[in-house]
């Protein structure tokens, strides 16, 4: 596992390290990327990962196009699950407003690499912070959901958690925190069934 925050998660280190794991990974295993963080649209329309290091005026060179990412999981023969909370739209201005379906389309869109996609909202919805909790709802939630409330979220009793649990309990509870303004949404190529994830 790797894990890049504030600074160190600028958008060379996070793809240099995002192309290491997924040369390492193998058939059978499975890839996982988190990304909680804001999302920004080009004037052109391509849409950008941003970091602590991001300015608005100058994406290409600070922030990292969601394509290149996109690229590099169509190389991998892992399984890859994406976690995306990315809001919608940031507090930062009409330049850094996207949408996590131009990140999932631009990334599902790339190759036929068995891959899920969660996003914390639908379409053009926003996703919200939680107050005091210092994080988004959608991560907040999904941290409690695999952690705390484990036994809970493990309808069939077998162990694990799979894609159908997480999903129920992250839609139903961020769904009713955000007081039906978010909405969590999946979406899947190459990949059906049911599967542990946790």
């Amino acid at each position: 596992a790797s894990l890049l925050k504030d600074r160190e998660a600028t958008a060379g280190q996070i793809l240099k390290t995002l192309e290491a794991k997924a040369s390492e990974a193998r058939a059978g295993d499975t890839l996982m990327m988190f990304f909680a963080g804001h999302g920004a649209k080009s004037p052109d329309g391509r849409f950008f990962m941003t970091t602590s290091t991001t300015r608005a005026e100058d994406l290409d060179g600070t922030a990292l196009e969601w394509s290149r990412i996109a690229k590099v999981l169509g190389r991998t023969k892992a399984r890859v699950i994406v976690v995306l909370d990315a809001c919608h739209s940031g507090q930062t201005g009409a330049q850094l407003q996207a949408t996590n379906d131009d990140a999932v389309a631009a990334i599902s869109g790339a190759s036929r690499t068995p891959m899920l996609v969660l996003a914390a909202s639908k379409g053009r919805q926003l996703s919200e912070e939680m107050g005091g909790a210092g994080g988004g709802v959608f991560t907040q939630v999904l941290a409690k959901l695999i952690t705390q409330g484990r036994d809970e979220q493990d309808l069939n009793r077998n162990g694990v958690l799979e894609v159908s649990e997480i999903f129920r309990g992250l839609k139903d509870v961020v769904t009713r925190e955000t007081n039906g303004r978010q909405t969590p949404w999946l979406v899947r190529q190459e990949m059906v069934g049911d599967f542990a994830v946790f």
